[in-house]
């Protein structure tokens, strides 16, 4: 039995639709790496190694905020943060394809995540169900490829200009006038 005989039609959709969402999220990840070469002043090697020694996507975007804010110049500080905490809802979703058990529901169009949820005392919930229809996934891909190119954008545009070789710190303490010391 082949694929095409083991699945429907609506099954393959889903499972195409997911595998896109999957690739196209790799590649977002790699446009938002990217953002390394200006922030840390390497070379896209380097960036790439940085990037992926920092093993959650969480502590990634923790690093590329530090930097920004840091080592650029204010002017692009709040749309980086934008772009940011777009990528940073959209990665919610996408965890739940990577990381959570789905089936296909009994609903027709319905795939059916169970995860384990805990509620604000730290009591579990097993089998708790998000339900998601083959329209979700459409609107989910959309939303990584607009972040994506949204990333690739504001690299060239902004970032490129906007990195000092001096921190935000080491910057206010410059422009200061010299403490008068006795």
């Amino acid at each position: 039995m082949d694929a095409q005989e083991r699945y429907t039609a609506e099954e393959a959709d889903f499972f195409r639709l997911t595998g896109e969402i999957i690739r196209e999220w790799i590649e977002l990840e790699l446009f938002l790496s990217r953002w390394l070469i200006y922030l840390l002043a390497v070379d896209e090697f380097r960036a790439r190694i940085v990037w992926d020694s920092f093993t959650s996507f969480r502590a990634r975007l923790a690093l590329v905020r530090k930097l920004i804010r840091n080592f650029a110049d204010e002017s692009i500080w709040d749309d980086a943060e934008r772009i940011l905490s777009k990528v940073e809802k959209i990665a919610e979703k996408r965890n739940m394809l990577a990381h959570k058990f789905g089936h296909l529901g009994e609903r027709v169009g319905n795939l059916v995540f169970v995860e384990d949820a805990y509620d604000r005392e730290g009591e579990a919930n097993f089998i708790a169900v998000k339900s998601i229809n083959r329209a979700n996934l459409r609107s989910w891909l959309s939303d990584i490829n607009t972040a994506r190119n949204e990333a690739a954008t504001f690299k060239q545009e902004r970032l490129a200009t906007a990195i000092y070789r001096e921190s935000l710190f080491h910057r206010r303490k410059i422009n200061e006038p010299p403490v008068e010391e006795g």
